[in-house]
This record gives structure tokens, sequence and C-alpha cells, in this order.
């Protein structure tokens, strides 16, 4: 009988997991999911809507805040594999419990704003939203975070309201590449569809080379409440769905496919997908849930946005190494990258953290993984610019590769109807009208112009730096390495080699763009750094327009351009050392 009794105990804490998450062993793996990355989980649930209600008497939003709270204890289980952490390994599973009051779109924001803050490349990132979205299908997707029930109405619904385009433009600043994102608040008719649009990287030459491995999981119409299904208490169906998976089928599975995690022994990415519609069938709402996988959707971005596929011309195959002989054997990849943080004039130009940070990233990676010869000037004064630039012209050939980066203060003057690099030891403009302190754009054009190497790149992270070329000439892509899917990289390479190449890629308009986060780069840098870190991707080519791909979605409004003596048909391309392989 005692027998018996402890056999049945032993089956019923199989059954109700997250009661006896502490005592539970690891049966999922036999790796340690903490040593990949670690966790940033946001969880919002909002139960108050009295004005949605009130219009709508069917809504119901009872278990929201439960669910957001479950959502937040499942991922944690799982993420420790059902093991009780230690107090150091707490801190690798952090978690915005944004519930009721707390759910307000500025700690929403905030939070976001912290896991851009805080996460790298291998941590994963968890973000659900339990609660109410617009109803109104012909207007965009709209999140409704908590506001004060007595003050709710038309107007400050709106204007409280996390519309899609606001969360998409915050989560691609996370450098985390393993996201998921989950919501009931569905509001129409595929939600799922518009969302993921929304979020997907967007662009096709975008495609091959970004790591991110983002999953989003919607309902496929509106968004229930109130179901009860194994666990025994009443949630929404996506998350009773998810929180019913056993240990076995870690949740973390989900982003196991083809390129990413491996190297932990789990379920993959399929059988995870498959344990939640096999949940949602024996609860009987088929048809109810959507998985997207964004590495599947990318291989099929034409469904979303509609790709141009241009027919080779039959160019002539060239062998690497005969194209590699015929060019000067002394031919380096130079890059010369300028961070200014102090500046000597504080009363108009306040010091910056991030511009030396960035610029020392970057000369890392393209010294490391792309073999570039590099020189740093942080806190540079205009004669150090002047003199490394002019040093470039008698150092240089034709055959060489030069990419500069400017990080820091930018300004416009209508007077010149120009834009100016600020350096370390610029004036005010009182004490310097004439701008003899600063390098005048249209000044800093021809000096880079007139520089021998055929392939130069020239990259503005400052304000106002659409200024460079008073005709910006967007290149919209024309160039980009996935034109060329039918030539070989060695075609390509001696494709472009032939042209000269004057590009530009500038951080925004005519506008200030934002520094970032102190100590953790500014977006520009970080969407610039993620596209270095892509290493071309499976064809190991990398190439100007490929890094605009990166920024051109970032609020501040990127550019794109072409200045001076530049060729139609030129391009910059970086090409990644041998020894540098795709993760």
């Amino acid at each position: 009988m005692l027998k018996n009794n402890l056999l049945t105990l032993f089956i019923l804490l199989l059954a109700q997991p997250l009661l006896f998450a502490g005592s539970v062993k690891n049966t999922a793996s036999s790796s340690d999911l903490k040593s990949i990355g670690r966790c940033f989980m946001i969880s919002i649930g909002v139960n108050e809507y009295p004005y949605l209600i009130q219009k709508h008497p069917d809504l119901n939003f009872l278990n929201c805040e439960e669910d957001a709270k479950e959502i937040d204890r499942f991922f944690k289980w799982h993420y420790f594999q059902g093991q009780e952490p230690t107090d150091l390994e707490k801190k690798r599973y952090r978690s915005y419990q944004l519930y009721s009051k707390n759910a307000t779109k500025e700690n929403i924001i905030a939070a976001i704003n912290d896991v851009i803050n805080s996460a790298e490349q291998n941590d994963f990132f968890i973000f659900n939203f339990s609660g109410a979205s617009n109803l109104e299908q012909e207007e965009p997707i709209t999140f409704y975070p908590y506001i004060n029930p007595n003050q709710q109405n038309s107007n400050s619904m709106k204007e409280n309201a996390i519309s899609l385009e606001m969360l998409k433009d915050l989560i691609e600043l996370i450098p985390a590449n393993n996201q998921l994102i989950i919501t009931e608040a569905g509001n129409a008719n595929d939600i799922g569809r518009k969302l993921v649009k929304t979020l997907l990287e967007g662009t096709n030459s975008i495609k091959h080379l970004s790591k991110k491995n983002r999953v989003i999981i919607t309902p496929k119409n509106i968004g229930l409440d109130g179901i009860n299904y194994k666990t025994g208490k009443k949630q929404g169906p996506i998350n009773c769905f998810i929180t019913s998976l056993p240990l076995s089928q870690n949740i973390f599975g989900i982003f196991k496919n083809s390129k990413n995690l491996n190297h932990w022994d789990a379920k993959d990415a399929k059988e995870i997908e498959n344990a939640i519609l096999q949940n949602e069938s024996e609860a009987r709402l088929k048809e109810y849930t959507s998985i997207f996988f964004e590495r599947q959707l990318l291989d099929d971005l034409e469904y979303y946005i509609p790709e141009q596929n241009l027919p080779s011309r039959g160019a002539q195959s060239i062998n690497l190494k005969t194209f590699q002989n015929n060019k000067n054997t002394s031919s380096k990849k130079h890059a010369l990258l300028i961070g200014v943080s102090h500046y000597e004039s504080s009363t108009q130009w306040n010091s910056l953290i991030n511009p030396k940070i960035d610029v020392e990233a970057i000369a890392k990676v393209l010294k490391n993984d792309y073999n570039y010869d590099v020189k740093l000037l942080i806190n540079a004064t205009e004669a150090a610019v002047h003199e490394a630039i002019l040093l470039y012209s008698t150092l240089l050939n034709e055959e060489d590769q030069l990419l500069l980066f400017f990080a820091g203060h930018g300004d416009f003057d209508s007077k010149f109807d120009d834009g100016f690099v600020v350096l370390s030891n610029s004036k005010t403009t009182l004490e310097d009208p004439y701008r003899r302190s600063y390098i005048q754009f249209a000044s800093l054009q021809k000096l880079i112009n007139k520089l021998p190497p055929k392939q130069i790149l020239t990259v503005f992270d400052i304000c106002f730096g659409d200024t460079f070329d008073n005709q910006v000439t967007q290149l919209a892509n024309r160039g980009s390495n996935h034109l060329y899917e039918n030539l070989t990289n060695e075609q390509f390479l001696f494709n472009k080699s032939q042209y000269k190449s004057r590009i530009y890629i500038t951080s925004g308009g005519k506008n200030e763009v934002p520094d970032g986060y102190a100590g953790k780069h500014s977006p520009f840098a970080l969407k610039f750094l993620e596209a270095l870190h892509t290493h071309g991707g499976k064809n190991g080519l990398l190439t100007a327009n490929d890094l605009y791909s990166f920024v051109n979605k970032l609020p501040s409004g990127p550019l794109l351009g072409h200045f001076g003596d530049h060729e139609i048909g030129g391009e910059f391309i970086l090409t990644p050392q041998n020894t540098v392989s795709e993760d």
C-alpha cells in the first residue's frame, strides 16, 4: 500500500511541475542552458480595462495578470531545468515583472531599454504581453498598458498605447539573438502575420546575414481568456498550451534549429512546436495558435516582401587565385576610426560616453575578423585627423581599401550651408565663427575623394551626417550581393574591383542622433557591430549595402549615398579572414 501511495505521489509531482519546481531533476538535457546565455524576461499582465469592457461587454481580461506571472515562473523553471539555482546563478535570469499598476507605458519602455543596455548576442530575450490591444481592424496594431481605470477614455487609451512600430524599433536594438515574443492580445484576423511582417528584419539583403533567431507566438484571430486545461487553473489558451510543457520538452528548445543551439541536447524547434499544438488539439481549440519562426520565414521572404530576381549576364568565371595574383601583392585593408567623447569647449559640446567605446569595439572586430590595419584616434584634434588622412594619401595605393568611421558630435551651420565634424579642440562658434577648429564636410569630401584606393567607405555616427553630400543619392541596395547570387565570390569581387567606389553611410539625416546608453554603444554602432559579426553569412561577403540594411530601420533615419568620383557599379566589400566561421 505504501509503495502505491509513493507511486501516486510521484505521478502527481510530474503532473504539477510548476508547484514543485525546486525538487524536479533535469531530464531534458545533459548540458547547461545557463552556459549558453543569460535570459531576460519581460512579462506584462493587465486585467483592468473598464473602458473597453463597457464598449464590448463580451471581452474578458480576468486572467491576464496571473498569465503573465505564470509565464515568468514557467520560463524560469525551464531555464534552470528544474534545478534550484544558486545565488550566483539567479543573476543569469533577469525578470521584469510588470503586472497591473506597474505595467505602465513608461515602465515597459524602461524595461526594454534596460535589456538593450544589458543583453549580449548569446542571450535569450522573452517578451510576453497579456492584456488588450486595439479592436479597430483598419488601424495599426497597438497594445494597451496599465491606465488608471478612472481615467480611461478614448484619448487616454490612444495616448498611452504602445504601437507595434514602437515595439519593433525597441526590440530591434536588443542584441540577444534568440528572441521569443508571445501575446494573446489578438485584435483581428491574421494578427500573427501583421506582427511578423512588422518585426521581420525586412530586407532581402539581410536575410542570409542576420543571426537573429526570433520566434513569435500569437492567436490566429481574437485572443481568448479563461480555459482550464491540465494546470487546474484558468488561463489564456496560448499561455496554457506553453506552460503545460514538461521539462522533457524544454521550451528553450524552440530556439534550436539548424543554425542555433546545436550544442544543447534538447528537443528541437519543430518538436516543441508540435508539442504546443498537440496541447491545443487536446484542449479542442484547434487552429487557434500561430507559431512563426523568423529564420524559416526569411527563407521565403517573398511572401511578405516581393524580391526582384535579376538575371545573370553571363559573367566570365574568374579563378580566385588568378584574381589575387593580378592584384598588387602589397595591397592592404585599412581603417581609420575616430571617436571623440571629450570636448574642450564643454559649454557648447557636452561630453559623450559611447564614441570611444564604439570605435574601439569596431576596431577590434575589423582587426581580428577582417584583417584590417586599424588606426584609432580617440579625442582627436582637427589637426590630428587632417594629418592622418593626408598620410594615407602617401601610404596607400589604388588596390588598397579604406574604411573611415567618425563617432561624436556633428553640427550644421546655415551660414555655410554645410555640416561639420566637431573635434576635441573645436572652439565655440562665438570663439571660432569661421569654424577653423572644425572639419567642414565639403573639405573632408574632397580630401577623401582624392585618396588613392578604389574602394573607400565613410561612415558617420554623428548629428547632421547627411550634409556630408549636398546631393544625397540613395543607392537603394544597388549592388548588394544578394542580387548576384548566380555569381561566385571570385566573380563578384572581380567585377566590383573594376569600379571606383566612394560610398558613405550616416546614422541620421539632417537631424540630431542619439548617443545611446552609457557604456553600451550608440544605437547605430550597435547595429553596425551586429552586421560585422555576421561575417558576411554563408557567402563570406559583406557589402556597404548590407551594412546599411542593418541600420536603415533606426528611428534616426540613416542614409546611404555616394560622392565624388564614385562609378556606377562600384561597391565597398568586406571579406572576413578564412579563420572566421559562421556560428
